[in-house]
């Protein structure tokens, strides 16, 4: 199931680490202090979502099974 989970989550990602991709919103950002002369490495950081709770959901099932295997002794 982790493998499934890991293949669907790489087919999703976004992640393409190239900076010749930037979207509008970067052209129009307001540049800080600590941005100026800097390059920019890859897009922003995008938390997981619907991974992390497939994951969980996957975690408690195994947990929940565990147990009753344990409790049935």
């Amino acid at each position: 199931m982790l493998f499934v989970l890991a293949f669907f989550r790489q087919r999703h990602s976004k992640h393409d680490f190239a900076d010749r991709n930037r979207d509008a919103s970067y052209n129009n950002a307001v540049k800080t202090v600590g941005q100026t002369g800097k390059q920019i490495f890859g897009r922003p950081f995008v938390t997981a979502g619907w991974i992390v709770l497939a994951l969980t959901v996957i975690v408690l099932a195994v947990e929940i099974g565990l147990m009753v295997l344990i409790f049935m002794v």
